[in-house]
């Protein structure tokens, strides 16, 4: 009798185990779950028939910010101006298309110079956009001046006579998705590891980014992996923005900077670099690598950072746009603007 006791207990004792151990592998797995909720789980991802990857067509672009100089002084202003119209003949005999995102500045020495090479730009097929340097500081402003300012930008730009329905340069601590939607932007470019300070909580692979102050301290591509940049999607709110929504504001990310690659890659954090022929090795990686992610079934991006506030070597972007000439022969690439990238993502 007492052996059968001693049995019984010995199973009680086990089955006890089994439960309370499947009870902590629940909770763990929820706790991995909820600390991964705003990675790539969540995000547009590539189809689950590997064996289509590598099969869609990729959208290509070149997203041009007008910054780094003064309207104060305008041989600067035309110096700028006459480099734009020379840098989009260059891609023009490429069949290429620029985005342009405008500072202020450049808005500004537009209008004194009577000279609207924005809207010219526009005219020939390329694109325009706000480059708004707003809210990259910890602390610069509030939740309703931030939206102000960008309603002021946004007119300022459209009164040169372009279309204006995108912005950059708004990653901050604030809701910055709600700031661009209430300013009637529809889609928001370059977004940078300092985009990452609205969210909440900020997630473990970003804990780096807490303790940054400024835009330029935390100037990375986010998101980190390719295959979560290489589709766009709807956003929420700042707070959840790397959760796809059903609609709203609709984030294109960017594949990372034509020049400053190297700097990247050794993490000295320069924005503003030569372009060099290990930028361009660099930059080929990149499009190779991502070319293999496509997806047939969705609409794939990739599109480079340029800030022209200081000249390109024009041999080597030429160099350049005639190896992204044979991508495009081959049917692996096709030249778009980011506002024609958007429509393409909303009509899908």
């Amino acid at each position: 009798m007492k052996k059968w006791l001693v049995i019984i207990v010995c199973l009680a004792i086990a089955a006890g185990l089994v439960v309370g151990g499947f009870y902590l592998w629940q909770k763990n797995k929820s706790k991995q779950t909820a600390s991964t909720s705003l990675s790539t789980d969540n995000r547009p991802s590539a189809t689950e028939d590997s064996a289509k990857l590598g099969t869609g067509k990729l959208y290509m672009g070149i997203m041009v910010h007008i910054e780094g100089w003064s309207d104060k002084v305008p041989k600067v202003y035309l110096e700028h101006s006459q480099g734009l119209e020379n840098y989009a003949k260059i891609f023009e005999k490429h069949s290429a298309k620029m985005t342009i995102e405008s500072g202020e500045d450049f808005m500004t020495g537009s209008a004194k110079a009577n000279d609207n090479i924005l809207a010219k730009l526009e005219e020939r097929g390329h694109a325009i956009g706000l480059h708004a340097d707003v809210g990259g500081r910890t602390n610069e402003t509030n939740q309703a001046d931030f939206a102000t300012e960008l309603i002021r930008l946004k007119t300022k730009l459209e009164g040169l006579g372009v279309t204006v329905r995108h912005v950059s340069g708004i990653c901050s601590d604030l809701d910055w998705v709600k700031a661009a939607n209430d300013a009637g932007f529809k889609f928001v470019t370059g977004i940078s590891g300092f985009c990452a300070k609205s969210l909440s909580p900020i997630p473990a692979e970003y804990a780096n980014l807490k303790t940054c102050k400024t835009a330029a301290e935390c100037h990375e591509v986010i998101p980190s992996d390719p295959e979560d940049r290489i589709h766009p999607w709807y956003m929420e709110s700042g707070r959840n923005w790397l959760m796809p929504a059903k609609s709203g504001l609709v984030a294109l990310p960017g594949g990372g900077g034509l020049s400053c690659r190297e700097e990247a890659q050794t993490n000295t954090g320069a924005i503003k670099c030569d372009l060099t022929q290990k930028d361009l090795d660099l930059v080929m990686t990149d499009i190779n690598a991502t070319l293999k992610l496509t997806d047939p079934n969705q609409i794939n991006i990739f599109y480079l950072a340029w800030s022209y506030g200081s000249k390109i070597d024009e041999v080597l972007l030429e160099k350049w746009l005639t190896e992204m000439d044979k991508l495009v022969d081959a049917g692996k690439i096709e030249w778009k603007t980011l506002p024609e990238m958007y429509d393409a993502f909303i009509k899908k």
